[in-house]
């Protein structure tokens, strides 16, 4: 039995593109994406640029869950477009990770519609310094002199 789709909230700019969904479905983490009218091309077809930043929230979450850190960045992204994706298609990314070293992650994922390739993407990602926890963070800035919020 399918494991159901939860949306992934976000007031940044995956709002903006989205909603995008997520699940683990065989122990794979998923995320997945319905392609509407706002992001279609003048061809009528959904944007190359929407599908890029699809498969780097996807990659760049996976590396994130995998290495328990909260701060990351995307250091190359790389993609092959296999096929037109149509609005109404839901777009899905099984990202993996294939290698990490101390400080990168590279990952890979095919993203399909309807059992259909659709591109390839590749992606390495920097870990950057651990964000500090909340009482770090107070700690310090109280020993700075900044008020706390």
């Amino acid at each position: 039995m399918e494991t159901p789709w939860e949306e992934l909230v976000d007031d940044g700019f995956i709002g903006l593109i989205g909603p995008m969904h997520t699940r683990v479905n065989c122990g794979t983490r998923e995320f997945g994406l319905v392609c509407q009218t706002k992001h279609r091309n003048l061809r009528g077809v959904v944007q190359g640029g929407l599908i890029v930043a699809f498969a780097d929230r996807a990659l760049g979450s996976l590396a994130l869950e995998t290495t328990l850190t909260e701060n990351m960045s995307t250091v190359q992204l790389n993609m092959s477009f296999v096929m037109p994706l149509r609005v109404g298609d839901f777009l899905i990314a099984r990202p993996r990770v294939v290698r990490r070293t101390a400080s990168l992650v590279f990952a890979d994922t095919d993203l399909t519609a309807d059992d259909h390739m659709i591109a390839t993407a590749t992606g390495v990602f920097k870990i950057l310094a651990r964000t500090p926890s909340a009482a770090r963070r107070i700690e310090v800035l109280d020993n700075i002199g900044i008020p706390c919020r």
